[in-house]
């Protein structure tokens, strides 16, 4: 009877969870091998810290893949759960003790903090708040916060402003770099709006997730995407697109870089 009990509560939760994240995947398998590095080889470190927006698609995965043929590759991990924000993470814990490198392998190099997807427009302070928290403690450990900016929901653009100006409050209140992806789904969305990029009202196809790992890539290297090999891996897009996806990414990328201070 207790067995039974314990069966049906579980059944209860996992639909209670189903209703709630608004179909949401629960976890993502990796796509994409992970490399291996020899003790003395050199890379980048990389952690990645977010929610199904990061880890939809293996976006941390796919980055790396794109850093293959760099004198210092990315080597990833990602802390990710579905449905959360960076206050989460925070109070979870899971990442200070990343960031001290007591799981081994030395610092990171760069933290990509992600926050629930529509958090910068419902809660711009709360948002901003844990941005500094994190960007502070990564810091300690000569660590560069790297800002993951979110896309609107679809049907939502109106918002597009409201984002970008807390986007702007964090990059000013961090004086960190500010990863363009939500610029970059913008441009896109304008220029060529035969390119589905939303999966469903906020979560990315493949063309949304290949497009946010040009922009991520971009910024850590300081590179334009354009000029990746034809050859790495990628999703199932086709070549015209995969071209389409890194022009814009470099035309958003470049903007940003000209801008004003």
């Amino acid at each position: 009877m207790i067995q039974r009990l314990q069966k049906i509560t579980t059944i209860l939760i996992l639909l209670t969870a189903t209703f709630i994240l608004g179909g949401c995947r629960l976890y993502e398998p990796q796509r994409y091998t992970r490399l291996r590095f020899a003790d003395d080889a050199p890379r980048t470190r990389v952690l990645f810290v977010g929610n199904s927006l990061t880890f939809y698609n293996d976006l941390p995965g796919l980055v790396q893949q794109l850093s293959v043929n760099e004198e210092r590759p990315i080597e990833v991990m990602s802390i990710t759960a579905p449905y959360v924000s960076l206050e989460w993470h925070w109070y979870k814990g899971r990442v200070q003790p990343l960031l001290r490198g007591n799981a081994g392998g030395g610092k990171w190099d760069y933290l990509v903090l992600q926050d629930f997807s529509r958090r910068p427009v419902t809660d711009p302070l709360m948002c901003e708040k844990y941005f500094e928290r994190f960007a502070a403690r990564a810091r300690r450990t000569e660590t560069t916060p790297l800002i993951f900016q979110n896309w609107t929901r679809s049907g939502r653009a109106k918002e597009y402003d409201v984002m970008l100006g807390t986007y702007k409050n964090v990059q000013q209140k961090t004086n960190a770099p500010l990863i363009p992806i939500g610029q970059a789904w913008q441009l896109c969305a304008q220029k060529h709006p035969d390119i589905k990029l939303y999966a469903d009202d906020r979560h990315p196809t493949d063309e949304g997730t290949y497009l946010a790992a040009c922009v991520i890539y971009g910024t850590i290297y300081g590179k334009s995407p354009t000029d990746l090999s034809t050859i790495l891996a990628a999703p199932k897009i086709s070549t015209e697109k995969i071209k389409i996806l890194r022009e814009v990414a470099a035309a958003v990328l470049a903007q940003n870089a000209a801008a004003p201070k």
